[in-house]
């Protein structure tokens, strides 16, 4: 079953099969998203974790970062800005 969400938020969840973070790891990168703006302007962006245990199930308190994303110029998803000029993408 799929859960409906709104255009403005993310859901993320993961197994780490594979056995990739070892018990004890720090500073473990568990996602990365990637942005995109349609016009230019800020937001706030605000994460927070739900549920995270270890593979015994014991919960875990992750540290949580969030801040904000600025859109400076328009640039279109293919790299170039909208005249067809320049390379450059905004983070």
């Amino acid at each position: 079953m799929v859960d409906q969400i709104s255009a403005t938020e993310v859901r993320y969840r993961a197994v780490d099969l594979a056995g990739i973070v070892e018990a004890g790891a720090v500073d473990a990168t568990l996602a990365t998203l990637t942005v995109y703006g349609d016009k230019r302007g800020s937001t706030d962006v605000l994460i927070s974790v739900i549920g995270l245990d270890d593979e015994d199930g014991n919960s875990i308190s992750p540290d949580v970062l969030t801040g904000t994303v600025s859109v400076k110029k328009n640039v279109s998803r293919k790299g170039g800005d909208k005249g067809g000029k320049g390379k450059g993408r905004n983070k």
